[in-house]
């Protein structure tokens, strides 16, 4: 099986960074061909994967992991939603860093692929839709996304998004509709 990675929109106080990995619905143009993932696609896969959280898919910037309890996902009308609970790390900081100041805002995912449906696309073009995937392996705050429509938020350990934050959420649903929670 093929392992891809995809890459989302973002905040700032705190430390934990939430929000919308991948927006069901969401395409993306990958050579000649458009791709996509149905609503269901991850369901399986979160029932087994052990999810990490690197910072731009760098092995070496662990940010957290689902089997430690220090990263959330699960799928949702809205999409594939995370949370990580951010180390106290150099590294770490210098991310939140990069959200406060709007330089790094969108996410990425990487998943390893199963089974898929073709059909016409945008431009008579390939759509590729993947309706189950075989694992995830990780998420990644990243600075190019491959997919619209997703979201970074950074909020304090009580849950209280930062005033910065909400501005950002409201942001989006201006931009691309519906509600990012």
């Amino acid at each position: 099986m093929e392992r891809v990675t995809f890459a989302a929109d973002g905040a700032l106080e705190g430390n934990t960074l939430s929000g919308i990995a991948y927006a069901f619905g969401e395409q993306t143009l990958r050579g000649d061909q458009w791709w996509t993932f149905d609503r269901h696609a991850f369901d399986k896969a979160l029932r087994k994967s052990d999810v990490r959280a690197f910072v731009n898919h760098n092995r070496d910037l662990l940010l957290g992991r689902q089997k430690s309890g220090t990263v959330k996902v699960k799928a949702t009308d809205q999409g594939l939603q995370y949370a990580i609970d951010l180390p106290d790390t150099s590294y770490a900081q210098d991310l939140k860093a990069l959200v406060a100041r709007g330089d790094l805002t969108e996410m990425s995912f990487g998943v390893e692929l199963g089974d898929f449906l073709i059909s016409k696309g945008p431009g008579g073009r390939q759509l590729i839709t993947h309706t189950n995937v075989a694992s995830i392996f990780d998420i990644s705050p990243v600075a190019m996304p491959a997919f619209e429509g997703t979201s970074v938020a950074l909020h304090s350990a009580t849950g209280n998004e930062s005033r910065a934050g909400q501005l950002i959420r409201a942001r989006h649903r201006a931009i691309y509709g519906g509600s990012t929670r």
